[in-house]
C-alpha cells in the first residue's frame, strides 16, 4: 500500500532535517569544539565546586555541604566522586588565608572560564556574524557564571534539602505529613523543569546570534534527555567495560573526568545545533546580539 501524501511528506522532511543535521556536525567539527569546551571547564569545575558549597553553607541545611556536594557525583561514577568529593572537603578544611571576599572573586574568576568555553562553543554553531567585544564579554561571562551558580545551587539544593525544607514548610504551616511525602516525588520534576530552563537560558543568552524561544526549547530537550541517558550510560559501562586501572592507573579519575565533561559538552553542542538546525530550515535565524564589537 501506498503511503499517504502527508506520511510521505513527513518522513522526507525527518529524512532531510537528519541529513542537513550530521552534514553540518561534520562541518562544524562538534566533537573538537567539545575538546576545547572540555579544557575551559576543567579549569572551572572546581572554583564552580567551591562557590557552590559556600553558597549552600549559607542555606539551612544540616549536614556537611562539601561532602554532600562530592558525594552527588558518585552516581555518575565512585572514581569521579572520589576525586571530587576529597578536593572539595580539603578545601573546606583549609580555605585559603586572607579575605573571604578576595578568594570567593579569584575562584569566580576562575569558574567563568567555563561560561566563557561555553560561550565560544555554541558560538560557533550558531554561526555568528561579527565578532564581540572583549570587556563585554569578560563582565558578562562573570554575571553569568555568577547567575549560573545561583541556579545550580538552589537546584543541588532540591535535591540534598528537598526533604529538609517540605517538612520545615509542613511543620510551619500546619500541614500533615502526606504533604511532606509528595513533596519528596514532585522535587525530582522540578529539578528537571529548572535544568530545562537552564539549558533554555544559555541557548539563548550565550551566542551572540539569539533564536525564537521555540527553537531553543526543540534543542534543549535532547540536551538534556543526553546528558540523563549519559549518567545512566556511564555507570553501565564503567561496571562492565571501564577497567581503567590497568591502564591509566593513579590517573584514572583524571581520564574520566575529562572524558565525562566531553560527552557534557557534546551533548550541550549537539541540542545548541539542532535548535539552529531547526531555526535556519524555516528561515528564522534570529539576530545578533549588541555585545559586538568592532573587527
Amino acid at each position: 500500500m501506498e503511503p499517504l501524501p502527508l506520511t510521505r511528506r513527513l518522513t522526507q522532511s525527518i529524512r532531510d532535517f537528519i541529513g542537513r543535521f550530521f552534514h553540518a556536525m561534520r562541518e562544524e567539527d562538534l566533537g573538537g569544539i567539545a575538546a576545547q569546551m572540555t579544557y575551559y571547564f576543567m579549569l572551572a569545575l572546581f572554583p564552580t565546586l567551591i562557590l557552590m558549597v559556600w553558597v549552600l553553607d549559607l542555606l539551612p541545611l544540616k549536614g556537611d555541604m562539601a561532602a554532600a556536594v562530592g558525594r552527588s557525583f558518585h552516581g555518575v561514577s565512585k572514581e569521579l566522586g572520589t576525586l571530587i568529593q576529597r578536593y572539595i572537603e580539603e578545601f573546606a578544611k583549609r580555605q585559603p588565608s586572607g579575605g573571604l571576599l578576595l578568594w570567593i572573586f579569584a575562584a569566580l574568576w576562575a569558574a567563568s572560564r567555563g561560561i566563557s568555553g561555553a560561550r565560544k562553543g555554541l558560538d560557533r554553531v550558531f554561526r555568528p556574524e561579527r565578532r564581540r567585544n572583549f570587556a563585554k564579554l569578560r563582565a558578562f561571562d562573570l554575571l553569568t557564571t555568577l547567575l549560573a551558580i545561583l541556579f545550580v545551587g538552589l537546584a543541588q539544593f532540591l535535591m540534598l534539602g528537598g526533604q529538609q525544607l517540605a517538612r520545615f514548610v509542613v511543620n510551619l504551616v500546619g500541614l500533615e505529613e502526606r504533604y511532606a511525602i509528595a513533596w519528596s516525588f514532585v522535587r525530582w520534576p522540578l529539578v528537571l523543569s529548572l535544568l530545562l530552563l537552564g539549558v533554555v537560558m544559555a541557548y539563548r543568552y550565550l551566542p551572540s546570534r539569539k533564536l525564537p524561544f521555540r527553537y531553543l526549547f526543540y534543542g534543549a530537550v535532547p540536551t538534556v534527555l543526553g546528558w540523563l541517558a549519559l549518567g545512566a550510560g556511564f555507570r553501565i559501562w564503567l561496571r562492565n567495560l571501564g577497567n581503567f586501572d590497568k591502564i591509566y592507573g593513579s590517573l584514572t579519575s583524571f581520564f574520566l573526568l575529562m572524558f565525562f565533561l566531553w560527552l557534557v559538552s557534546l551533548c550541550l553542542l549537539i541540542g545548541g545545533q539542532t535548535a539552529y538546525v531547526m531555526a535556519a530550515d524555516e528561515g528564522e535565524e534570529g539576530e545578533v546580539s549588541d555585545l559586538d564589537g568592532e573587527e
